[in-house]
Protein backbone atom coordinates (compact mmCIF):
# COMPACT_ATOMS: atom_id res chain seq x y z
CA UNK A 1 0.00 0.00 0.00
CA UNK A 2 1.19 3.18 -0.87
CA UNK A 3 1.16 5.95 1.87
CA UNK A 4 1.99 9.19 1.68
CA UNK A 5 3.68 11.20 4.32
CA UNK A 6 3.46 15.25 4.68
CA UNK A 7 5.91 17.28 7.45
CA UNK A 8 6.01 20.84 8.48
CA UNK A 9 9.14 21.33 10.02
CA UNK A 10 8.65 22.63 13.06
CA UNK A 11 11.49 25.74 14.65
CA UNK A 12 12.69 22.60 17.21
CA UNK A 13 13.41 19.95 14.33
CA UNK A 14 15.06 22.69 12.02
CA UNK A 15 19.10 22.00 10.92
CA UNK A 16 18.60 18.15 11.08
CA UNK A 17 19.40 16.13 7.89
CA UNK A 18 16.40 14.97 5.56
CA UNK A 19 17.42 11.46 5.67
CA UNK A 20 17.43 11.62 9.48
CA UNK A 21 14.58 13.30 10.20
CA UNK A 22 12.67 10.98 7.70
CA UNK A 23 13.66 8.32 9.41
CA UNK A 24 12.95 9.14 13.12
CA UNK A 25 9.36 9.90 11.65
CA UNK A 26 8.54 7.13 9.66
CA UNK A 27 9.46 4.16 11.69
CA UNK A 28 7.87 1.47 9.05
CA UNK A 29 10.55 1.24 6.45
CA UNK A 30 14.58 1.02 6.61
CA UNK A 31 16.28 3.81 6.27
CA UNK A 32 18.37 2.50 3.22
CA UNK A 33 14.91 2.05 1.62
CA UNK A 34 14.14 5.93 2.24
CA UNK A 35 18.05 7.02 0.45
CA UNK A 36 16.56 5.31 -2.71
CA UNK A 37 13.31 7.24 -2.61
CA UNK A 38 15.22 10.32 -1.74
CA UNK A 39 17.70 9.90 -4.42
CA UNK A 40 14.83 8.73 -7.05
CA UNK A 41 12.97 12.20 -6.65
CA UNK A 42 10.39 10.65 -4.95
CA UNK A 43 10.79 13.04 -1.89
CA UNK A 44 10.37 16.60 -1.99
CA UNK A 45 11.00 19.82 0.13
CA UNK A 46 8.26 22.50 -0.41
CA UNK A 47 8.69 20.85 -4.38
CA UNK A 48 11.84 21.07 -4.73
CA UNK A 49 14.03 17.33 -4.99
CA UNK A 50 16.99 17.76 -2.37
CA UNK A 51 19.55 15.49 -1.29
CA UNK A 52 19.78 13.08 1.76
CA UNK A 53 21.94 15.52 3.33
CA UNK A 54 19.79 18.16 2.83
CA UNK A 55 19.16 20.21 6.16
CA UNK A 56 15.61 20.96 6.50
CA UNK A 57 14.48 24.61 7.61
CA UNK A 58 12.02 25.80 10.11
CA UNK A 59 8.45 26.43 8.11
CA UNK A 60 9.11 24.09 4.99
CA UNK A 61 7.05 21.22 3.70
CA UNK A 62 8.12 17.50 3.23
CA UNK A 63 5.88 15.32 1.18
CA UNK A 64 7.25 11.34 1.08
CA UNK A 65 5.45 8.37 -0.60
CA UNK A 66 6.19 5.29 0.80
CA UNK A 67 5.33 1.56 0.25
CA UNK A 68 4.42 0.08 3.61
CA UNK A 69 1.49 -2.99 2.51
CA UNK A 70 4.47 -5.56 2.26
CA UNK A 71 4.77 -7.50 4.96
CA UNK A 72 7.15 -10.56 5.56
CA UNK A 73 6.89 -13.35 7.80
CA UNK A 74 10.67 -14.47 9.10
CA UNK A 75 10.35 -17.95 10.45
CA UNK A 76 12.64 -19.08 12.98
CA UNK A 77 14.62 -21.99 12.73
CA UNK A 78 15.06 -24.79 15.46
CA UNK A 79 18.69 -24.76 16.28
CA UNK A 80 20.89 -25.58 19.23
CA UNK A 81 21.77 -22.57 21.10
CA UNK A 82 25.11 -22.23 23.09
CA UNK A 83 23.53 -20.36 26.19
CA UNK A 84 26.55 -18.89 28.72
CA UNK A 85 24.22 -17.09 30.62
CA UNK A 86 20.41 -16.53 31.75
CA UNK A 87 18.57 -15.15 34.39
CA UNK A 88 15.15 -13.05 34.62
CA UNK A 89 16.80 -10.03 32.57
CA UNK A 90 19.11 -11.32 30.49
CA UNK A 91 19.99 -13.77 28.08
CA UNK A 92 23.67 -14.01 26.75
CA UNK A 93 24.31 -16.63 23.66
CA UNK A 94 27.13 -17.28 22.21
CA UNK A 95 26.64 -16.99 18.48
CA UNK A 96 29.10 -19.10 15.87
CA UNK A 97 30.75 -16.53 13.19
CA UNK A 98 28.45 -16.37 9.98
CA UNK A 99 25.19 -16.98 11.56
CA UNK A 100 22.68 -14.37 11.20
CA UNK A 101 21.38 -12.44 13.83
CA UNK A 102 18.78 -9.96 11.61
CA UNK A 103 17.47 -11.20 8.41
CA UNK A 104 18.17 -9.27 4.93
CA UNK A 105 16.78 -9.59 1.39
CA UNK A 106 19.33 -11.84 0.04
CA UNK A 107 18.90 -14.69 2.72
CA UNK A 108 15.27 -15.68 4.04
Amino acid sequence: MLTKFQFQIAETTRKNRLDKFLYREINAVSRMYLHHLISDGKCTVDGRVESRGYHIQAGETIEIEVETGSETTVLSENIPLNIVYEDAEILVINKPHGMLVHPTKGVR
